[in-house]
């Protein structure tokens, strides 16, 4: 049923593997307290667990190479999204209507709703990525511009790669294995089909996570999640979702996402304005794409890898109060 308020109302947005890079979020943990402090608790359950501070390995220096250990940038996309909704959060004058990740970011809204500590996910989290290392051989995900009935008319895609994600109409993401991934990119380079290789080393949400199957849930018996407070949007049933669980985040990974229906639910049922907590203002983009042209002044980002994080932070603030403005002068009519 569409919603009756005129005002719209805040969904943060949270994004997996392939959104990370060096350095991101670091004008924010060097001028922002709740930024810095989050970050810092966090990297203290980190470091106890991986035996390495992923703030130091996150900020130290310009590295040349992708950040592609998993180890590191599992906890590391954790951490920056999570600081960055503590962050927002103290800026809206009321909780979101909801939170929604895609893959990875689908843990960050579940500690954000409030179902378990951020401390205890990311414990998951990391759990989760020594796991895949050890046990999953290595692959990719690579994202195309293109119709998506390629995939289905051509041997070269099918026979050799999953479909992970449909993001927008004509643009979707293929798991793999390595061995598949370079006869992948030269028949989409013979062909001049435009693509990109995710800074992603495993093949998630792809029959090669199976083999954490039983070990992933049964690894994390010890943490236990409760309802939401805030209400938590689903991207893999693209509907909202109350059975948060282990099990549920096994899903997560094997499954394919389902962001754009989700988003398409979600403005079935608005209004909203989405505030996309992702690294590199990915999930601003795909929303944009998924929903229609009118959604351009609902859609916010704040960190990217050009720069400008605090003007962006600031800019976000203005928005809200235009739009909290708007609120209360619908309420009083």
């Amino acid at each position: 049923m569409q919603n009756t308020m005129s005002a719209p109302q805040p969904v943060l947005l949270f994004a997996g593997q392939g959104s990370q890079y060096y350095n991101m979020g670091r004008a924010l943990f060097d001028t922002n307290p709740t930024f810095r402090n989050t970050m810092l608790g966090l990297d203290e359950v980190a470091t106890r667990l991986t035996g390495q501070s992923v703030i130091g390995y996150l900020y130290d220096g310009n590295k040349s190479y992708p950040l592609d250990r998993l180890l590191y940038s599992h906890p590391a996309i954790f951490m920056v999204q999570y600081a960055l909704a503590r962050t927002v959060s103290e800026l809206l004058p009321a909780p979101p209507a909801y939170v929604l990740g895609s893959s990875l970011g689908e843990t960050v809204a579940a500690a954000v709703s409030g179902a378990i500590s951020a401390e205890d996910m990311l414990e998951i989290v990391i759990r989760q990525a020594a796991l895949v290392e050890h046990s999953c051989t290595e692959g990719g995900m690579i994202t195309l511009l293109h119709d998506q009935a390629i995939f289905e008319n051509e041997p070269a895609l099918y026979m050799n790669a999953v479909i992970a994600a449909y993001n927008y109409d004509a643009h979707f993401t293929l798991s793999a294995a390595k061995p598949a991934l370079s006869g992948i990119s030269s028949f989409l380079h013979t062909r001049e089909i435009m693509y990109s290789v995710l800074p992603v080393k495993y093949a998630f949400h792809s029959s090669e996570m199976e083999k954490i199957s039983a070990s992933f849930p049964d690894g994390n018996r010890d943490k236990h999640f409760s309802l939401p407070v805030i209400p938590f949007y689903s991207s893999v049933y693209a509907r909202e979702w109350y059975d948060i669980s282990i099990t549920y985040f096994w899903q997560v990974i094997r499954r394919r996402i389902r962001f754009k229906e989700a988003i398409e639910s979600l403005e079935k049922k608005g209004p909203y304005y989405y505030i996309d907590c992702s690294p590199s203002g990915t999930l601003k983009n795909l929303t944009a794409k998924i929903a229609p042209s009118s959604i351009s002044g609902r859609l916010f980002d704040v960190l990217s890898p050009f720069g400008k994080d605090r003007e962006k932070l600031n800019t976000l603030q203005t928005s809200i109060h235009h739009i909290s403005k708007q609120i209360s002068l619908t309420l009083k009519t």
